[in-house]
């Protein structure tokens, strides 16, 4: 992941690419149940529009 400081919207790009690139190299993998979105002492719910999820 290359980010420049005079280009925004590339960088922007930038980043949603290595995303997707990353989201995909996991479908189809093994659920790994010990990783969380947040850290488990966060005390709170949160929505995930993308999963509908809360």
């Amino acid at each position: 992941l290359n980010i420049t400081e005079d280009r925004f919207l590339e960088n922007v790009f930038a980043v949603l690419k290595y995303d997707a690139h990353h989201n995909l190299q996991k479908l189809r993998q093994p659920v790994d149940k010990d990783r969380w979105s947040t850290e488990p002492a966060v005390v709170n719910a949160f929505y995930h529009p993308n999963k509908n999820d809360i």
